[in-house]
């Protein structure tokens, strides 16, 4: 399992595109893996009752290029 080297108060997408820059640097190594092995992006997100999540298309080009999963898990804290 690879996790993200950046903060926790560093944007999902940011986390994402640091994933996808690794991916980058091993895309003949992925390649080779992808018709015996699964890769999922898996991202665990706590938030407020309104938060939004926002991916650009130019990362979900970048991520088509793989054969990837991105999950998302979502834990929406109770209003104060």
């Amino acid at each position: 399992m690879l996790e993200s080297r950046l903060g926790e108060d560093v944007n999902i997408t940011q986390k994402i595109l640091e994933l996808l820059d690794f991916l980058d640097s091993k895309a003949a190594a992925i390649e080779s893996l992808k018709s015996d092995c699964g890769i999922d992006i898996f991202c665990g997100m706590t938030c407020g009752s309104q938060e939004t999540l926002h991916l650009t298309h130019e990362l979900l080009a970048r991520a088509a290029h793989f054969p990837i999963d991105l999950v998302f898990d979502l834990y929406a804290l109770p209003d104060e």
